[in-house]
């Protein structure tokens, strides 16, 4: 069976591992990104790389994006000079793996559409880690046929794929999930601090209680990168800051109230501006700023 053709748009933390996946996959990739030097590693395995998105998509069975913000994804997409939508072929799939709006990735699908082409919103879970070892969750919102079409290419870089409702449905999906997450960060990072003022040795604290009901991905990932002081990104918290005040926003829209993603934003927040550095960690260097606030220090240096 002949492999679908990719036009792949983004190559960072997570964009860079999947590129890998798919090109050992045998996938024939074309690859843009804004700062070149990011993409050269994929060079040796057989990706093509191109001086623009647009280049990038052009006669492409598959279009993917892996960019930073929704204001990318825009104009990426749907800019009328530059954005990929105009010169993607009739049917042809636009797969967004970017955490984005959900209103955008209806309105992407609308315009997409309108073009004979297919779209689909592919938010994915699992940071570096996950991209790393082709295990991401990802979250699905469009049609039943375009998801079909595209699971050759979820299955070489996830572990799980599951289509959640029509346009949007997968952006409204992830922002359950980094809801989730940040009350589980904040928790990690308050148990740490109060085990280390109650004088108990931290690392074993990490041993007894990880096996039980206090057990997470983020304990077994991040917590022994914390007490490192590692605090490279698997995820940038410039980027969760970003997913945190989407998940707001609609809250906002809905009239709900969630007071966890309120404390969320503002303790991330505060290590955007307090923590020299603090928005481009990962965003396990939550801890800096719970240690700061309960004068402990678990950190080594």
């Amino acid at each position: 069976m002949t492999l679908p053709s990719i036009g792949w748009i983004g190559t960072g933390v997570m964009g860079l591992s999947m590129c890998k996946h798919l090109l050992e996959a045998g996938f024939a990739l074309k690859v843009f990104n804004r700062s070149p030097q990011k993409a050269e590693s994929l060079k040796a395995k057989g990706a093509v790389i191109v001086p623009s998105a647009r280049d990038a998509a052009t006669d492409s069975d598959i279009v993917c994006l892996m960019v930073g913000y929704p204001s990318d994804v825009e104009d990426v997409v749907l800019n009328e000079q530059t954005g990929i939508l105009a010169v993607m072929k009739p049917g042809s799939i636009l797969c967004d793996f970017t955490t984005s709006k959900p209103s955008l990735a209806q309105r992407i699908f609308t315009e997409a559409q309108s073009r004979q082409i297919e779209s689909m919103d592919a938010p994915v879970s699992g940071g570096d880690v996950g991209a790393r070892n082709a295990a991401l969750t990802i979250m699905c919102g469009g049609t039943q046929a375009t998801f079909d079409r595209l699971t050759s290419v979820f299955k070489v870089v996830g572990k799980t794929w599951t289509l959640m409702g029509g346009a949007g449905s997968g952006q409204h999906t992830k922002c359950v999930n980094q809801t989730v997450i940040a009350g589980g960060m904040i928790g990690l990072c308050e148990g740490l601090v109060y085990a280390a003022k109650s004088g108990l040795n931290v690392e074993s604290v990490l041993q007894a209680i990880g096996g039980g009901a206090a057990g997470s991905f983020s304990m077994q990932s991040y917590g022994p990168r914390m007490l490192k002081g590692d605090f490279e990104p698997g995820f940038y918290v410039k980027h969760f800051v970003k997913d945190l005040s989407i998940v707001a926003e609609e809250a906002k829209r809905m009239e709900m109230t969630l007071p966890g993603i309120d404390l969320a934003l503002e303790l991330y927040n505060k290590l955007c501006t307090e923590v020299e550095g603090g928005a481009e960690m990962g965003t396990q260097a939550l801890i800096k700023v719970l240690e700061s606030m309960n004068g402990v220090k678990i950190v080594k240096e």
